[in-house]
């Protein structure tokens, strides 16, 4: 801490900025004692799993003692705090719309994944870890039978549990699905895979507490079929830049299937909405005016004006 104190009084800054929540003891406690406010930028919510909400008491003394200021990557993530002493701002995580424009972007070629044409591919772009909803998602386009039957999954991302990953294998051939569900192991450039596909998927059976992947299809101009619990809610205009379905259940997700391909004919306008969205809310440089605007404003000790866009 003592490193940090120096180079904090050796470069007076305007505040201290944190993201990772292992930081924010050792950053605030320099910060505080060098009479600088710390804000920390929360990744994801609060967890409910310590008895008595010990987590959460801490974190609220903590923001009250040593001057921290939580900014939540969402309204969900913001509810997850206590809000007693210090109350969290949402605070939008942004995305360059420049590196994720479609138009500057060349999609990988489908046959390259031995897809064609007349094949709807939903793509899903998250770690092979089991609260990211790759099962459910097989099992809804399973019982979709023929209804579903141009539906290809593309699943991008690396086995976190080898363990999942071999039974992810094992349902799909089980299911008769080795042909339609594709996974591509982790990619090093998302976007030409993204624009390769046509509707982009967060079917996280948790709560998502923001959704970066949700922001960057949106930027691409993908429509999204995500869960509403969480982050999504807040990104995704459920009819006009995607579908929110309500319940990580089979039966549930099969319906969104339904209204997503009913809408085939809008995906593009929906996908165009989507990014005009995520332009005016999420882009990078919005985000950075936003987050000057916050330290000018406690700086100045003026009321608290940030433009929530919700």
């Amino acid at each position: 801490m003592n490193e940090v104190a120096q180079l904090i009084d050796q470069s007076k800054p305007d505040s201290v900025i944190v993201r990772m929540p292992n930081l924010v003891p050792i950053a605030s406690m320099a910060a505080h004692r060098a009479g600088v406010i710390t804000y920390w930028i929360i990744p994801n919510a609060i967890s409910d799993h310590y008895p008595l909400k010990l987590n959460k008491w801490m974190y609220d003394f903590w923001f009250s003692w040593f001057s921290v200021e939580p900014l939540a990557n969402s309204a969900f993530t913001s509810g997850t705090l206590l809000n007693r002493k210090v109350k969290s701002r949402v605070f939008y995580l942004g995305i360059d719309s420049q590196e994720f424009c479609p138009t500057s972007v060349l999609p990988v070629q489908r046959s390259s994944f031995g897809l064609d044409g007349s094949d709807l591919v939903f793509g899903v772009f998250a770690r092979l870890v089991p609260e990211k909803g790759q099962e459910l998602l097989i099992r809804a386009i399973a019982e979709g039978g023929t209804e579903f039957g141009s539906v290809k999954l593309l699943l991008c991302g690396g086995p976190y549990y080898q363990e999942y990953q071999q039974h992810l294998v094992s349902l799909i051939e089980a299911l008769g699905l080795s042909e339609r569900v594709i996974l591509l192991g982790p990619v090093q450039e998302i976007s030409p895979v993204c624009l390769a596909c046509d509707v982009v998927v967060n079917a996280r059976v948790d709560a998502e507490p923001f959704g970066l992947s949700v922001i960057e299809a949106m930027m691409l101009e993908k429509p999204v079929l995500a869960h509403s619990l969480g982050g999504p809610s807040e990104t995704v205009v459920d009819g006009i830049t995607g579908w929110l379905f309500d319940e990580p259940t089979v039966a549930c997700l099969k319906e969104a299937i339904r209204r997503v391909l009913r809408d085939r004919d809008r995906w593009a306008l929906m996908g165009e909405a989507g990014r005009v969205r995520a332009i005016d809310r999420f882009d990078i440089s919005r985000v950075a005016v936003d987050l000057c605007s916050i330290v000018a404003e406690r700086r100045s000790g003026a009321s608290p004006n940030i433009h929530r866009y919700i």
